[in-house]
């Protein structure tokens, strides 16, 4: 998925409202740029074409910061399928989830390690 495909609306909307500083911050948070080194009018001419066909890249999860009980999908192969579990900890570089959808509620000792894991988005998760 390019990212002009990901970013569809956000840049739609952008345009309707002719606020061509809004695609400038969208280009900076999705792709580590600084808007202080270029202004807004050569960002869109140079930047902005450049970056509407490259790959879009889900942005790194910051495990460490994750709340506890934080739905996630998780799998230990990546050809497998997506689990639902609910975050437990991140511990020597490794997710950990509760075991068979359980929180912190109804299980606080018994979490599994996971090879992959990403936090579900909120459509995923119901």
């Amino acid at each position: 998925m390019k990212n002009r495909e990901k970013y569809k609306d956000e840049i739609m909307q952008s345009i309707k409202s002719r606020q061509s500083s809004k695609i400038c911050r969208l280009i900076k948070e999705n792709s580590g740029g600084d808007c202080e080194e270029i202004n807004c009018t050569a960002c869109i001419n140079f930047l902005y074409p450049l970056w509407l066909e490259e790959e879009y890249k889900e942005p790194e999860t910051d495990w460490s910061k994750v709340a506890v009980d934080t739905p996630v999908l998780v799998k230990n192969a990546e050809c497998a399928g997506w689990v639902k579990r609910h975050f437990a900890k991140y511990e020597d570089g490794q997710v950990y989830a509760f075991d068979l959808g359980c929180t912190s509620w109804t299980n606080s000792r018994h979490a599994t390690s996971w090879n992959y894991a990403k936090l579900a988005e909120l459509e995923e998760a119901e």
